[in-house]
């Protein structure tokens, strides 16, 4: 696809709920930003709450809109924080769910482009979360 066509298409928030597929506690078992791998002391103890609407953050009680949906046959999530510098401003990027195995891409700031795939290379202005489902 090309890709001008698809930063269009990922440019506004999804709209829909988070599927069911999503909704628990996920636990945070890798984390890669910019093409650096993050050192697992600052996110070993990081899960994360899903249900239909919101993210919660289980390090510092942070809590995000949650929203999700399909656009070019990618799955779309959309995290908007609701306190704090970034209120109000999405945080637009791609997951990958198989089982208990969770991907999330997202840019490092809501003024970086949505991913248009799972990776976090250096320059990107990305970050790669890999989630193991939490029971």
């Amino acid at each position: 696809m090309n890709p001008l066509l698809l930063l269009a298409l990922l440019s506004a928030p999804p709209e829909g709920p988070v599927p069911l597929e999503l909704h628990g506690r996920w636990r945070v078992t890798a984390e890669v930003a910019d093409g650096t791998p993050t050192p697992e002391e600052r996110y070993r103890t990081l899960v994360i709450e899903l249900d239909a609407r919101t993210a919660r953050l289980r390090d510092g009680a942070s809590v995000l809109e949650c929203r999700a949906g399909v656009s070019a046959n990618l799955r779309v999530l959309a995290l908007t924080p609701k306190t704090g510098p970034k209120a109000d401003r999405p945080l637009i990027g791609l997951y990958f769910v198989s089982d208990d195995l969770l991907r999330i891409c997202l840019p490092l700031s809501p003024d970086n482009e949505a991913p248009t795939d799972l990776s976090a290379r250096a320059g990107s202005g990305r970050v790669l979360l890999s989630l193991k489902r939490d029971r």
